[in-house]
């Protein structure tokens, strides 16, 4: 939608600007991501956020990539994300 969008051009424009994402800010584009269909976008942002940035993945972004890839349809790779993430799942 236009919403996730807007979130996305949002979030882009404020690592061009020099701004550092923090946890919450991944949070948000992940979210973006999933409810607009974008897995190829929210797998780029995830791999950023370990590699480049070096942001540590918290139980709610593997939440979210569980559901990027549960809304793709993608069930197997959800799933192998529950099983290799490197915390217990919870309800999230």
């Amino acid at each position: 939608n236009g919403l996730a969008d807007e979130a996305l051009n949002f979030f882009h424009s404020m690592k061009k600007e020099g701004f550092e994402p923090n946890g919450i800010s991944y949070t948000g584009a992940l979210t973006a991501c999933s409810h607009a269909g974008l897995l190829d976008e929210g797998l780029k942002i995830f791999a950023d956020m370990k590699r480049v940035r070096r942001v540590s993945p918290r139980i709610e972004h593997y939440g979210c990539l569980v559901d990027l890839y549960s809304r793709a349809g993608r069930l197997e790779e959800a799933w192998d994300v529950i099983k290799k993430m490197p915390m217990k799942p919870n309800e999230v």
